[in-house]
């Protein structure tokens, strides 16, 4: 809420429109609060939340740095201080459980207000039992309207504060901090660093280093450095290349009503790309985990006018679960409830009565472990309405949460993009980093798999004697023999490059599946070749040493290895064995399917005897 980029004009008009409007918001408290998450790019958790609170949702100004020029001249800054203080920490006490609260001081409180600031700010924490150790205070951007007040109420507030056992975050890096205003005690704990520093990563190497040089100075001192406005993933990449500890930004997590204790799909993935192994990877948590909205729902039996009452609280809920003996039977929508109680007489003729004549008996319900292919599928399949109002999420059919519609895109867009970031070009099956992200999450859930190992044999002949496309298209046709040997649900495919797939099998029938695929390739590879090199079993081609051999048609060989608890570290460790594997099949002629027997011992390859299956 920056006052320097309001004039003096737009301030005067500001007031003449705001006066009543203000007193009228101070009066009911209609303000709101919004949270985005601060990601800890070391755990892969949630850090904290940067809080935001906005005005009545029907003010057409609904920036509190509007109402703070307003009150500042009616002399309201302590009751609008103290409505500021209260939405953000009421909000935060009812839906978080971990996490710093980050709460941005007005810039207006830093002036002759600061004794009363603190005041305030104590009361509410006192009132909502928040403990002033979990807040980190975000000191505003230096401005010009800071200046006249000067820099001794500052001080004398942050003497307050610092006592009380706050955080302090403020902007630092690139030597933009005023440290004079400062106690020399209560340096800020968290450095934020703009969005401009790194919105054009692209600049010259020696600007690069120098802010690594700034941030590891930092670092040293104590200081974590909090990236603002990370809105890709290579941006993320990037940061963290930096030092950067922590981030925000619409690929963390946009800013929501409710806190979410989950990052962002999406920004999971980068995180464990950019960090390595993590213990805990939230890519693992169930979509619709990550997207719970916990929401109390209402019983059939509460009045209708209790329930008109919680829309008229928050502006931004969307709609109401409706429960029975712990099972959803139904949804209050925002828009239906409000259309219908504001018509004339209705408050007197249906308040009191149940609010089940309110909801919508048919409404899209979804299991909180549901698969991403149902789910999508669901959502195209449901009723325009449920696009607005959204969804309940159950566990075993009970009601667990809400969901939101929009949310869900979001991450499943996210999800497809970073999907196709890494899958190969001519199949689009997912390639080398997805697959050694799939082995390291089973080995890490000590699950026990199969990996199987696929290559093509004779390809370069092939491409030689029959040009490149007819190659391509029988690669072509072997990912989609694959694909239809794995099961969905529990298996996965991928394409390395070139002619080798990945197969991970969790499937009990894993064995018939890849003799399956077998039988079925050596079925339809003929048609592939003319009958005279069909019936001779081959065709005579160019070797690597320029001399004329021939080579039997193309044929398929599959390695396989069976994965045990704790036999492995790490995908490294399972490419190894895999890939020697693989070599005994493609040593086998035509198409093959071989079976490792050997037994392996933790993080080594000590052979206990092979054999042939």
């Amino acid at each position: 809420m920056n006052l320097a980029r309001l004039s003096k004009e737009k301030v005067a008009e500001n007031i003449k429109l705001c006066r009543g409007e203000l007193e009228q918001a101070i009066a009911s408290r209609n303000f709101s609060t919004r949270f985005r998450q601060v990601a800890s790019l070391k755990s892969c958790q949630v850090f904290g939340y940067f809080a935001r609170v906005y005005g009545p949702p029907d003010s057409p100004m609904r920036d509190m740095a509007h109402y703070f020029a307003v009150a500042r001249e009616m002399g309201l800054v302590d009751k609008l201080s103290s409505r500021y203080f209260e939405s953000v920490l009421s909000s935060f006490k009812n839906n978080v459980i971990t996490g710093e609260l980050l709460l941005p001081l007005p810039e207006i409180c830093l002036g002759d207000f600061s004794d009363e600031i603190a005041h305030l700010l104590v009361k509410a924490l006192k009132k909502h039992e928040v403990p002033a150790q979990r807040v980190i205070l975000v000191y505003p951007h230096s401005s010009p309207f800071l200046r006249p007040i000067g820099h001794s109420a500052s001080k004398n507030l942050m003497k307050e504060l610092r006592h009380l056992g706050f955080g302090l975050a403020a902007q630092g890096i690139g030597c933009t901090l005023d440290e004079s205003v400062f106690l020399a005690d209560w340096q800020p704990s968290v450095l934020l660093l703009d969005e401009q520093h790194f919105e054009d990563m692209d600049f010259q190497a020696a600007s690069i280093e120098r802010l690594r040089t700034l941030i590891e100075i930092e670092t040293r001192r104590g200081r974590q450095v909090l990236a603002q406005g990370i809105t890709t993933s290579s941006q993320l990449h990037k940061i963290r290349g930096l030092g950067i500890e922590l981030a925000s930004g619409d690929f963390i997590g946009k800013f929501t009503s409710k806190p979410c204790d989950k990052l962002s799909a999406a920004a999971c993935q980068a995180i464990s790309k950019s960090c390595g192994s993590i213990s805990k990877p939230q890519e693992f948590i169930p979509l619709l985990e990550r997207l719970l909205i916990k929401r109390s729902p209402v019983s059939t039996e509460t009045p209708a006018e209790e329930v008109f009452k919680l829309f008229e609280a928050e502006a931004s809920l969307r709609a109401i679960a409706v429960v029975k003996n712990g099972l959803p039977v139904g949804l209050i929508s925002r828009y239906d409830m409000i259309d219908n109680m504001a018509r004339p007489f209705r408050h007197e003729l249906f308040g009191r009565r149940p609010c089940d004549r309110f909801m919508d008996p048919d409404p899209l319900v979804m299991d909180v472990g549901i698969n991403l292919a149902e789910l999508t599928d669901m959502v195209i399949r449901a009723d325009p309405r449920h696009l607005v109002s959204g969804f309940i999420i159950t566990r075993c059919g009970s009601y667990l949460g809400m969901g939101s519609v929009q949310d869900l895109m979001r991450e499943v867009s996210a999800m497809q993009m970073e999907a196709a970031k890494y899958a190969n070009p001519l199949t689009q099956l997912p390639g080398n980093v997805p697959i050694n992200r799939k082995i390291d999450k089973l080995l890490g859930e000590r699950a026990e798999f199969f990996v199987a190992y696929c290559d093509l044999d004779h390809v370069k002949p092939l491409n030689d004697v029959y040009g490149y496309a007819k190659g391509d298209e029988i690669i072509l046709l072997t990912a989609r023999l694959l694909s239809e040997a794995v099961e969905p649900e529990t298996d996965f495919i991928g394409h390395i490059g070139g002619d080798d797939f990945v197969l991970i099998f969790r499937s009990k029938d894993w064995k018939a599946r890849c003799e399956k695929a077998l039988k079925r390739y050596e079925k339809e590879i003929q048609a592939f070749f003319p009958p005279g090199d069909i019936e001779q079993g081959g065709y005579t081609a160019t070797n690597r040493k320029g001399e004329m051999e021939f080579f039997g048609l193309t044929s398929l060989s599959i390695g396989a290895v069976k994965i045990e608890p704790g036999a492995y570290a790490s995908y490294l460790d399972v490419a190894t064995v895999a890939a020697e594997v693989k070599k005994k099949a493609k040593a086998i002629a035509g198409n093959s399917f071989y079976v490792n027997q050997r037994r392996i011992l933790p993080h080594s390859y000590t052979e206990a005897g092979t054999s042939d299956s």
